[in-house]
């Protein structure tokens, strides 16, 4: 919703000061910065921005976030989600201007609370629409073949994130050992001795959790790579151009709503389809193994991705 707004040319300065700011970030993460502050300027303001946001005060935007209801449904509220994603913002740049965010820290903090327990019923619900099972997730590996099959095999085995699958086939020695050293944030894959090899850096928390490395004699996957142009991106969109990361969820949705009508599969519902899985399960050494995968912590897994309560 309103994410073509046209900022005042205050909102223009401000969130381009503070973007520029944070080299450290992705270029998708800035973008969604930049897309939930046009948002959060439209519920404030509507189409008028004669006002600065950063004048009004933290009680008044709290309050106009609390307040805000859902655009398909008016006498619901929007989600904790979407209402810690404006917080975030608007304390991002309460800071970044060197002034007080302590209430907004405050409501971020209740916010974060209800949505922890509100999150496994979400959970259950985001399953429940999609209607894929993990025994089904798997039948839909075996139907599909060539790319597809590569995507959804690395997002089942080794629970991948959209942006870890922007990767190079290649066999630049010095690149390989570059990567591996840690010296370039990349991801790649290679074939060693008739090893394929998957090694990730370029990945959401790469800084915590260091390089990944994945290995498989998969017959589909090696076949594929030895049929793909050497040292170039290896997932194509319908141009023939590497997948960009705002490209790729898209992608991964249609090939399920191809296989099962309304699935809408994203990375993040085969994810807890896996978690769910496993848990019903009780195999606690695969939840670690999806986990390490994953790169992130048990704590966070039961809190973001679990259907059961904790």
């Amino acid at each position: 919703m309103n994410s073509d707004l046209k900022l005042s040319t205050r909102h223009t300065k401000l969130i381009n000061d503070f973007l520029m700011s944070k080299e450290d970030l992705k270029e998708n993460t800035k973008q969604t910065y930049l897309n939930t502050f046009k948002r959060l300027l439209f519920n404030v303001f509507g189409n008028n921005q004669k006002k600065y946001i950063l004048a009004r005060t933290q009680e008044e935007i709290i309050n106009i976030i609390d307040s805000l209801k859902d655009l398909q449904n008016e006498k619901k509220d929007i989600s904790y989600n979407n209402k810690i994603g404006y917080l975030k913002i608007f304390k991002y740049l309460l800071q970044f201007s060197n002034k007080k965010f302590d209430k907004v820290d405050k409501q971020l903090n209740i916010y974060f609370e209800l949505n922890e327990k509100e999150r496994p019923e979400k959970n259950k619900e985001i399953l429940k629409d999609s209607n894929i099972s993990f025994g089904e997730l798997l039948q839909f590996l075996h139907k599909l073949k060539g790319q597809e099959y590569i995507i959804y095999y690395l997002l089942i085995q080794y629970n991948v994130r959209n942006a870890d699958l922007i990767m190079e086939y290649t066999d630049d020695k010095r690149l390989i050992n570059s990567v591996l050293s840690g010296k370039e944030k990349k991801n790649i894959i290679y074939i060693n001795n008739g090893i394929i090899n998957y090694i990730r850096t370029d990945y959401k928390t790469s800084k915590k959790y260091g390089i990944q490395q994945h290995q498989t004699k998969d017959e589909d996957l090696i076949k594929y790579l030895q049929e793909q142009p050497i040292n170039k991106g290896l997932f194509k969109n319908t141009k023939n151009a590497p997948y960009k990361i705002s490209e790729i969820s898209n992608y991964i949705k249609s090939i399920s709503n191809r296989l099962s009508k309304g699935a809408n599969l994203t990375q993040q519902i085969i994810y807890k389809i896996i978690v769910e899985y496993f848990e019903s399960e009780n195999d606690y050494k695969r939840l670690k193994q999806i986990t390490k995968n994953r790169g992130h912590s048990m704590d966070v897994q039961s809190k973001n991705y679990s259907t059961t309560a904790h």
